[in-house]
C-alpha cells in the first residue's frame, strides 16, 4: 500500500498532500495499542418482540466504548488496504465501494463518541442504552426476521436492529463540526459514493463510451472490470479516504482514551486527558495548532 502510494505522489504531483498525510495517520494508527478488556454479560429483556437493557454498569459502558473503538479501527485499516489495492489493480468501481464502507466505519465511531459524550452531559444514562444494544448485538437480519420467520434461527432472541447508517453519517457532520452547526458535506459524500455501490449508471459512466447517433447516441460498453485511472479521480479517492481515516480514527481513539467509573445510576465519565487530546488533534486529525 505504502510503495504504491509514494507512486501515485510521484506520477500526480496533485495528490502528494494526501498521499503523504494518509501516510502519516497510517504510521501514527499502527503504532496504537490494542489493549484487552472485560466485556459482562449483558442482560437483555425480551418481550412482545421488543428488547431493552435491564443492567447498565461502568464496566458494560467500558466494554461497549472499546468494542466500538477498536471495531472501528479494525474495518478503517481492512477498508484502506482494499480501497488502494483495487486502485491499483485499476479497478475504481470496487474502489469507490470500499470508500463508502470505509466512511460508514468512520460514521459510526463518531456516533457512539457523541452518543456517549451528550450521555454524559445530561447525565441520563439509559438514553445510551439503545446505541449498546444496536451497536453490540445489532444485525441486519433482525430486520429481514421481520419479514420472514424462518431468519430467526439464525438469529438469537436477544440480538438487535442496526443502527441506521442515515443517522451515523449525520453525526459525522455533527463530529466535525465539533460544536459549531454542522453541515451536510459528509451526507452529500455519501450521497455520491452510494452511486458506485447501487446499480446506477452514474457509477459506471467510465465503462461505456457513447457517440452521437441520429436522434441519439450509439452505446459501446467496454469488456473486462478495469478502466484507466485518471489523476482527477486519484485526487477525489484519496482527499475522500483521507477525510474519513482522520474523523474515523480520531473518534475511534478518543472513545479508546475516555474510561467510565462509578456504580449505575451515579455513573461517571472520564474523558481523555489533555495530553491525550492534543495527540487526537495534531496527528490523527491533523491539525496544525492545537486547540
Amino acid at each position: 500500500m505504502r510503495e504504491f502510494l509514494r507512486d501515485v505522489a510521484v506520477r500526480y504531483p496533485s495528490t502528494r498532500g494526501s498521499v503523504e498525510s494518509i501516510l502519516r495517520i497510517d504510521t501514527e494508527v499502527d503504532a496504537l495499542p490494542a489493549v484487552p478488556f472485560f466485556e459482562p454479560v449483558s442482560l437483555v429483556e425480551v418481550a412482545s418482540e421488543k428488547r431493552r437493557l435491564l443492567a447498565l454498569s461502568a464496566d458494560l459502558l467500558n466494554a461497549w466504548r472499546q468494542h466500538a473503538a477498536y471495531s472501528a479501527r479494525t474495518r478503517l485499516r481492512s477498508m484502506e488496504r482494499g480501497i488502494f489495492s483495487e486502485l491499483q489493480a485499476q479497478r475504481v468501481l470496487s474502489a469507490m465501494v470500499l470508500a463508502r464502507a470505509h466512511m460508514e466505519a468512520a460514521a459510526q465511531a463518531a456516533y457512539c463518541e457523541q452518543a456517549l459524550v451528550d450521555t454524559a452531559n445530561s447525565g441520563s444514562w439509559d438514553d445510551i442504552s439503545e446505541t449498546v444494544l444496536r451497536t453490540m448485538l445489532g444485525t441486519s437480519l433482525r430486520i429481514a426476521a421481520k419479514r420472514d420467520a424462518r431468519v430467526d434461527e439464525f438469529i438469537t432472541p436477544t440480538e438487535h436492529v442496526p443502527l441506521e447508517i442515515g443517522e451515523t453519517i449525520k453525526a459525522l457532520d455533527r463530529f466535525v463540526a465539533a460544536g459549531q452547526v454542522p453541515g451536510r458535506h459528509s451526507q452529500v459524500m455519501y450521497s455520491f459514493l452510494c452511486e458506485f455501490a447501487h446499480p446506477t449508471l452514474r457509477g459506471i459512466r467510465t465503462f461505456f463510451d457513447s457517440t452521437d447517433s441520429d436522434g441519439g447516441w450509439t452505446i459501446r460498453y467496454r469488456a473486462g472490470d478495469t478502466t484507466t485511472v485518471l489523476e482527477a479521480e486519484f485526487v477525489m479517492v484519496l482527499e475522500t479516504v483521507l477525510e474519513n481515516m482522520r474523523y474515523g480514527y480520531a473518534a475511534s481513539d478518543l472513545l479508546r482514551r475516555s474510561r467510565m467509573d462509578g456504580v449505575y445510576p451515579h455513573l461517571e465519565f472520564r474523558p481523555p486527558s489533555r495530553a491525550d487530546l492534543r495527540y487526537v488533534w495534531l496527528q490523527l486529525l491533523q491539525r496544525s495548532a492545537e486547540p
